[in-house]
């Protein structure tokens, strides 16, 4: 599975969101695998990603700028190989960037 120099394979998995008080945020795990069947690490994201309308949910908006940026770099990393720089790199991103769970406020 991985690649000279390349220990890990990420892979994203995103998570449905059932509580109706963080409807509009997007949430799931990257999963780290070393060589095994199994992930052997996670990295978790969570962030406000579209605007959810309460009242009218077919108005939702779906493609907003922070979905579209949230696909390229979904798009960059999902499905990689990388090494250890790399990897403490992506969570660092998602850290900064990526996880927004103390600043949400619920509805």
């Amino acid at each position: 599975m991985a690649r000279k120099n390349k220990k890990y394979f990420l892979s994203f998995v995103e998570e449905a969101i059932l509580n109706s008080d963080y409807f509009g945020c997007v949430g799931g795990r990257v999963e780290v695998y070393s060589g095994g069947s199994y992930a052997d690490d996670e990295i978790r994201f969570f962030f406000k990603g579209y605007d959810y309308n309460q009242k009218s949910p077919e108005n939702t908006q779906y493609n907003t700028s922070k979905m579209r940026k949230w696909s390229e770099f979904r798009e960059h990393w999902d499905f990689k190989n990388c090494t250890d720089k790399e990897l403490k790199k992506l969570e660092t991103i998602i850290k900064d960037d990526w996880y927004e769970i103390d600043r949400i406020k619920p509805r």
